[in-house]
């Protein structure tokens, strides 16, 4: 895929997360979309964002492994945060396992969060930003 159409796909399917972002925020409660709303646009974008990195680093003769670097930790988040708050939700209000269990692993990973956030959109935005870049 030419630096032109992938451009172009990438802007529509970036628009789209946000539009289905805007979209869930209005018709879902607040606290669904604290819940599961965010990891559920990610989850939805990173197919079609997967597949235009997929084409576009074979055009470039980069590695296709690049797009596993954006893939896997994308559904990664997405799957930990749509599983955890479903299995708490669905294990009943008398079972604090998940909530201790999310306690223990807070006070140990918690403070480590924000920089893995932060380098993993560093990381993506670099990959997304080159692959749009780089010619042809």
């Amino acid at each position: 895929m030419t630096r032109a159409p992938y451009r172009h796909y990438l802007t529509v399917t970036l628009a789209s997360a946000v539009l289905l972002a805007l979209f869930l925020w209005l018709i879902t409660p607040a606290r669904w979309f604290s819940f599961y709303g965010p990891a559920t646009v990610l989850l939805a974008a990173t197919v079609p964002l997967s597949y235009l990195l997929w084409q576009r680093l074979e055009t470039i003769d980069w590695h296709r492994g690049w797009t596993f670097a954006f893939t896997i930790p994308a559904f990664m988040v997405a799957a930990i945060q749509i599983g955890f708050w479903t299995l708490y939700f669905t294990s009943g209000t008398s079972n604090p396992t998940f909530g201790i269990m999310r306690g223990m692993v807070q006070m140990y990973v918690g403070p480590f969060l924000p920089l893995l956030a932060v380098g993993l959109g560093v990381l993506w935005v670099w990959l997304f930003w080159r692959t749009a870049d780089e010619r042809p």
